[in-house]
């Protein structure tokens, strides 16, 4: 079976022209996938990921269906064979925000079906649908409820419901342990003080979804909608969402026993970020100057996503493809390729004479959307580099500071 190719069928299928095609035809199609992934899946709170192959995790999506798409297209150029070895690991979070949740689900559900236990989707605290039997509607617990809305206005009750049921069998964490690592996957951290239940999430591993209303679903649904930050502050509006600081999180994996933890649910500008000796990794892949099927266009100009290699380090890829030039005679400009810490997906970049303003051009599947410029004395300031001399130099500096290719989790 040729995996490469029938990805791309179902990411040509998702994103055709929906203006053409009758609902009661889309309806139908989800419907039936629905079925089909509710017939193999049980409730659980975990998955145990296993094997030695690569781990490519895939933050936050919120409907953007062109920074998925791009992903996968990124995937397809690598020597490593992705798409017949790897293990795909979502943080959650797919819908609502975003400009395309039809092709968006269309695509997941299909690529759940093909790669079946090699495609794990982990539960966001955006990912709830709720029914409120009294007024005959279905709502999520986050305002506004953009996906719900608009399932309820096309689909009917009963379709909206198979929707329910299968984000409700979704499993809370899931966990890894390659070399010496423990790794933590889960959408957003470690419980919050208030409903900490003082117990080791590994117990409760691989048992059944918990009742409503107990102890530990309230910590686990705390793990939905924390931040991590460096001196806690306060609650964050009023509603679900808290901050938790070095010491919580430090005590929480200690007794869990992990080593590392990934989540998703902040949408940092670069995609990728690490806290607490780069113990903690945040990934967020909707995003991209310019790309109308995300909310974040303009908050998270350059989203990632995650790949664990086979010795257990995590490296962090951007989605879209960057070239940097030098402003000034670029004609003079030498040209190399630049291969990422993946030592498989190729960059391009152009580079110029070191002291003069940098510019980063943004291209999207080979459309200059946006060019941002930099003084490449702030960017070697910002990664704290000294004596860069060279133009060789600068260009290492630059490429490692804006595509965060140099950030290992080996803290």
């Amino acid at each position: 079976m040729d995996i490469k190719n029938i990805l791309f069928d179902l990411i040509y299928n998702a994103g055709s022209d929906l203006e053409n095609t009758a609902i009661e035809t889309v309806e139908k199609d989800f419907v039936e996938e629905l079925n089909i992934l509710l017939s193999g899946q049980k409730r659980k709170i975990s998955e145990v990921i296993s094997g030695q192959n690569r781990i490519v995790v895939i933050g936050d999506i919120h409907c953007d269906f062109l920074s998925l798409a791009e992903i996968f297209r990124k995937l397809s150029l690598s020597d490593y064979n992705y798409f017949d070895n790897a293990t795909f690991v979502f943080l959650g979070d797919f819908l609502d925000r975003g400009s395309m949740p039809i092709q968006t689900l269309k695509f997941l559900f299909g690529l759940k079906l093909l790669l079946k236990e090699r495609c794990i989707f982990l539960r966001g605290n955006h990912d709830s649908i709720k029914f409120e039997e009294s007024l005959n509607l279905f709502y999520s617990l986050v305002v506004p409820s953009e996906t719900v809305n608009l399932l309820s206005g096309i689909f009917r009750q009963s379709t909206v419901q198979l929707f329910k049921e299968y984000f409700d069998s979704l499993p809370y964490f899931a966990t890894l342990a390659r070399e010496e690592k423990e790794y933590l996957f889960i959408h957003a951290g470690v419980p919050e003080e208030a409903v900490d239940t003082g117990i080791n999430i590994r117990e409760l591993s691989g048992e059944d979804i918990p009742e409503s209303g107990s102890k530990a679903e309230k910590m686990l649904n705390s793990m939905l909608w924390g931040d991590p930050v460096d001196q806690k502050r306060s609650r964050q509006g009023n509603y679900s969402r808290f901050e938790y600081s070095r010491d919580e999180f430090e005590s929480f994996m200690a007794r869990s026993e992990f080593t590392h933890l990934i989540r998703g649910h902040e949408p940092v500008r670069f995609g990728f970020n690490t806290k607490f000796n780069s113990r903690l990794a945040t990934i967020f892949s909707s995003g991209g100057n310019q790309n109308f099927s995300s909310y974040y266009q303009s908050v998270v100009p350059f989203p990632s996503f995650g790949i664990i290699r086979e010795y257990g380090s995590l490296i962090a890829e951007n989605i879209f493809t960057y070239h940097i030039s030098g402003l000034k005679k670029p004609e003079e400009a030498a040209e190399r390729k630049f291969i990422a810490s993946d030592a498989s997906l190729p960059y391009n970049f152009i580079y110029s004479e070191p002291k003069r303003m940098l510019k980063l051009r943004v291209i999207n599947t080979g459309r200059i959307i946006q060019d941002l410029y930099f003084n490449s004395e702030f960017i070697i300031n910002a990664r704290e580099l000294e004596n860069i001399e060279s133009a060789e130099e600068i260009r290492k500096s630059v490429a490692a500071y804006i595509l965060n290719k140099i950030n290992y989790m080996d803290g």
